[in-house]
């Protein structure tokens, strides 16, 4: 979805085409408590590209779910650290 106000990407700052990136993507679990960032369509799309390759293409299959896991708590824990530091 593409926001039509004036916020910024988190990543380059430009106005332009601003979308949320959920923190944990939704096709790894996450959920819109999770939190949201703000990103240019560019680095949305980036930021996707680069998720998907590292899973899918560099992680042998018996490991993409531990790893998965991994990423899910990791950013959950630095996000909570995050927001309440910012509240």
């Amino acid at each position: 979805m593409i926001i039509k106000n004036h916020r910024f990407c988190a990543t380059c700052g430009t106005d332009r085409d601003i979308v949320e990136h959920h923190i944990i993507p939704k096709f790894m679990g996450g959920v819109d408590k999770d939190g949201r960032i703000l990103l240019c369509e560019k680095h949305h799309t980036i930021l996707h590209s680069v998720i998907a390759a590292i899973i899918w293409k560099f992680v042998p299959v018996e490991q993409r779910e531990k790893l998965r896991e991994e990423i899910i708590n990791l950013t959950r824990r630095k996000y909570s650290k995050w927001k309440s530091q910012n509240n």
